[in-house]
This record gives structure tokens, C-alpha cells and sequence, in this order.
């Protein structure tokens, strides 16, 4: 929701950080709050050497938290392809 609002902001997204709040709930997500360990976990995250930038801050927290909470990551995110994280499920 934070990446949305931002994005939203910026007018480069058509649905606000609210609509997507209340689509989430409507669909029956649970929110995963960001704390202690899943910023940790970002210290911790690999990737493949020579493998281009991946500069996206809401990306890696949200891999940091499947990470440290034992989940999978599923995306279809290309730059997801370079870390060496069993966490990621391409899709």
C-alpha cells in the first residue's frame, strides 16, 4: 500500500493507496507490517555477481519479508531473476 500512495502521488498510478487498502481487504489479504527482522533480513538478501542495480526499496523489503518469515516472494518482476534467494517463485 505504501508503493501504491507514493506511486499514486506521482500520477503514475490510476488507483489510490486507499482503493487498494479496501481491494485488499475485500479479497481477504492480510497486511504483513514491516518490523525489526524483516530489515535485517535485507542485510542478509544475495544476488548473482555482475548482476544489474536492483534500486527498488519496496521490492527488497518485501523479499526481506518472505525471507525472514519463511514465505514465498511470487512475482514476475525480471530483476527478481538475479538474487540467489529460494524465496523467489517466478510466475
Amino acid at each position: 500500500m505504501w508503493e501504491v500512495a507514493i506511486k499514486y502521488s506521482k500520477g503514475k498510478l490510476p488507483i489510490s493507496g486507499a482503493m487498494f487498502l479496501h481491494y485488499c481487504e475485500q479479497a481477504g489479504f492480510k497486511k504483513l507490517p514491516v518490523d525489526e527482522r524483516h530489515v535485517l533480513a535485507l542485510e542478509n538478501l544475495t544476488r548473482q555477481d555482475g548482476s544489474p542495480p536492483h534500486k527498488n526499496p519496496f521490492d527488497k523489503i518485501m523479499l526481506a519479508q518472505a525471507k525472514a518469515d519463511s514465505m514465498l516472494f511470487m512475482t514476475h518482476d525480471r530483476q527478481f531473476t538475479y538474487y540467489n534467494e529460494p524465496w523467489v517463485v517466478m510466475v
